[in-house]
């Protein structure tokens, strides 16, 4: 972003690469991060836009694992419900699916 590093000095942020030594923990300083009045000098236009797609991929991402863990709950449900008999056997499996 081109006016990234003066905001950066002139909020005192640190600026140094080495402190996030992985790319994973490296701080991405989208729009919604820069304070209103210094996102036209600071960020490119189509920031916004990107940012909502992250947003949205990562809700996506999110919703596939609860979708997943459902899946995987059901199957375990119906497998107890037609193979497993008896009150203690019932509730151990009960326990291992809740």
């Amino acid at each position: 972003m081109p006016g990234l590093l003066q905001y950066l000095l002139d909020k005192k942020e640190p600026t140094s690469v080495e402190e996030d030594p992985k790319p994973e923990d490296a701080k991405l300083w989208l729009q919604s991060e820069i304070e209103a009045k210094f996102c036209d000098l600071v960020c490119v236009e189509g920031l916004l836009r990107m940012e909502e797609r992250l947003q949205e991929s990562h809700c996506f991402n999110a919703l596939g694992s609860i979708r997943h863990m459902l899946r995987v709950k059901t199957r375990l449900v119906l497998f107890k419900n037609s193979n497993i008999r008896g009150q203690r056997d019932s509730g151990c499996s009960r326990d291992l699916i809740d």
